[in-house]
């Protein structure tokens, strides 16, 4: 009875119990959010770095270093939310399906539309576990 949590304690945030009944939808939607903040934080480090090198430029090659690796950091999470995002129960690479479907948030997966996985036909809102 210890470890039971009172009902609607974890659904607000992500804990190791609210991660263990995700729905594939929140699992993929979890991945986007994630891929789509370490792209815009690579692509802030480049932008500032190039702005920085061009205010101080005794600090130059200091600057090109960070804007390089921010630059990187830019195209390898797209790469990765592009190629990964795969489906929990027939493990196809949903990525590239998912982000070429027009949304309204940057930071969900698919509209609410879109039910099922286009090559097992599972439902995206079925649990992750299962």
């Amino acid at each position: 009875m210890a470890d039971e949590a009172p009902a609607g304690l974890y659904e607000d945030f992500p804990s190791k119990l609210a991660r263990k009944y995700m729905k594939t939808r929140e699992r993929l939607d979890r991945d986007r959010r994630r891929n789509f903040l370490i792209a815009i934080t690579g692509f802030v480090m480049f932008a500032v770095a190039g702005i920085a090198s061009l205010i101080r430029p005794e600090f130059a090659r200091e600057f090109m270093v960070v804007g390089f690796f921010g630059l990187a950091l830019f195209g390898g999470s797209i790469y990765h939310a592009r190629f990964s995002g795969r489906c929990v129960h027939c493990q196809q690479p949903l990525g590239k399906w998912l982000i070429e479907l027009p949304s309204d948030n940057p930071f969900r997966v698919a509209p609410r539309g879109v039910q099922f996985c286009p090559y097992c036909g599972k439902s995206l809102d079925d649990d992750a576990t299962t």
